[in-house]
């Protein structure tokens, strides 16, 4: 990415021209050949930066971070930090460096980025000036800069922006070649959610993530979606002059406006076991302490009490908010309000115990307080 093209090959004080950052290079060493890839959102164009690579191994995606930098052609150095997500081809925006920098040298240990050495100024002699520190770091987990080097922060985690846009687009809309896509695209593969993991098989040996992933996903995911779909019958009143026909229509209408903007509980693009305990444990908390001593990956997002060290946890709170209220919202249906929305988050937590025995069963739902208060009677209402 970057860089710049001389007038002539190998000439003398030729005229360089800067690539656009509309494209990137990519080279296929097997296949020795250059692609030039177009890339959309957007970053300042530059040279003179440094860049390093980060990955999340519990998802499907790479960041490469570009770190301050010059514009070319108005001579501004900058504090910019962007990073471009692979394979979508698509880049973010980050928190600046805290000072402007440029011809620096960076290096990643983890999400630690150090920063050493450059110039604030575009000249190269006494005008270049001088930085507080000729080195800084650059955490790219929390967009901010450390003071002091953590020897035990090791883990990178996606950005919630990268997994927010890889869920509904995981690919670039265009590709610079079909044999670039099939470099990235494996044959078979699509969007996927943790409910679509297979089932666990209970058999010595099975990975907590299996089991967790197969059952707890699966389940939230049938729950969630009846819910909603009860949820989604109400709140559409009917004129006085509107007949039993006219009302199951708009019944019928408003499912099939706002069912298919609802989104699963637990979800990712083709997720790993990790990533599925993840999400869960950031909406239902710790697992029982057998499961989480047996969950060797714990250490990268999360401390021995369960809550996060690193990354942005998409909590219940979070995710009943883009799952439901922001969906209906965009349909111009009215939001569930506060106390139903108590009543129907502990109806939900309750059945989504870990362990099976911790479940209410169904007659216990049933006569909850949701049920009985809200879905039933807004139930009978469409009969």
């Amino acid at each position: 990415m970057g860089g710049e093209v001389p007038s002539v090959a190998d000439g003398v004080n030729a005229t360089m021209t800067p690539n656009s950052w509309e494209y990137v290079f990519v080279y296929d060493i097997a296949g020795d050949r250059w692609y030039n890839q177009t890339t959309t959102g957007t970053v300042a164009s530059r040279t003179e930066f440094c860049a390093v690579l980060q990955h999340d191994p519990s998802s499907p995606t790479y960041e490469v971070y570009v770190l301050g930098g010059a514009d070319y052609m108005s001579k501004e150095v900058l504090s910019d930090v962007s990073y471009l997500s692979i394979p979508s081809f698509h880049w973010h925006k980050a928190a600046d460096i805290e000072q402007q920098r440029m011809s620096l040298f960076c290096q990643a240990y983890g999400p630690q980025v150090f920063g050493i050495g450059g110039r604030i100024n575009w000249a190269d002699d006494q005008d270049a000036g001088c930085y507080t520190m000729p080195a800084f770091i650059y955490d790219v987990n929390s967009e901010t800069s450390r003071t002091t080097f953590d020897p035990a922060v090791t883990s990178y985690s996606q950005p919630s922006a990268v997994a927010e846009r890889t869920k509904v687009s995981p690919y670039p809309a265009t590709w610079a070649d079909s044999s670039l896509r099939d470099l990235f695209v494996p044959k078979g593969t699509s969007s996927s959610t943790a409910s679509a993991l297979p089932e666990a098989k209970a058999s010595r040996g099975a990975s907590v993530g299996a089991i967790v992933g197969g059952v707890v996903g699966g389940v939230a995911l049938i729950i969630v979606i009846v819910v909603i779909a009860v949820i989604l019958v109400r709140r559409k009143k009917r004129s006085p002059n509107d007949t039993t026909k006219k009302g199951h229509l708009q019944t019928a209408e408003l499912h099939g406006h706002c069912l298919p903007g609802q989104r699963p509980l637990f979800e990712g693009f083709n997720p790993s076991a990790d990533w599925v305990i993840r999400e869960q444990v950031d909406a239902l908390g710790k697992l029982p302490l057998p499961w989480w001593l047996k969950w060797n990956s714990r250490m990268r997002w999360f401390n021995e009490d369960g809550t996060r060290h690193s990354g942005n946890p998409r909590t219940w709170e979070r995710r009943f908010s883009d799952s439901v209220q922001e969906p209906r919202q965009e349909a111009k249906i009215q939001e569930v309000g506060e106390e139903e929305k108590v009543a129907l988050l502990g109806m939900l937590r309750a059945m989504l115990a870990f362990r099976l025995e911790e479940r209410p069963s169904a007659t216990e739902v049933m006569e909850g307080e949701w049920m009985q208060k809200w879905a039933l009677p807004e139930l009978a209402k469409c009969k």
